[in-house]
């Protein structure tokens, strides 16, 4: 697992290269690696959008909200969000 790759999926679904699917998919499926091999920062960045994603699926919040809490949580850890071209 690469130390960015966490800030690098998350920055391109706010930067509107990845869906929400595609985002909450891989995340899911790498979630594992990420608390095997990450760094802490890693760790706490995905256990922070896995609770956001937990209250998006379950009807707590809605796309908009989740979508402004991710990009919060982008801001307060230091990710570096760009708008695709691909849009």
């Amino acid at each position: 697992m690469n130390d960015i790759a966490v800030e690098r999926h998350l920055a391109n679904l706010l930067g509107h290269g990845e869906s929400l699917s595609d985002f909450a998919s891989w995340l899911m499926n790498a979630l594992w690696s990420i608390e095997l091999e990450g760094s802490d920062h890693d760790v706490a960045l995905a256990a922070r959008i896995e609770n956001r994603l937990g209250g998006y699926s379950s009807g707590h919040i809605s796309v908009d909200e989740l979508m402004v809490d991710l990009r919060e949580d982008a801001a307060e850890f230091g990710v570096d969000v760009r708008e695709s071209s691909a849009a």
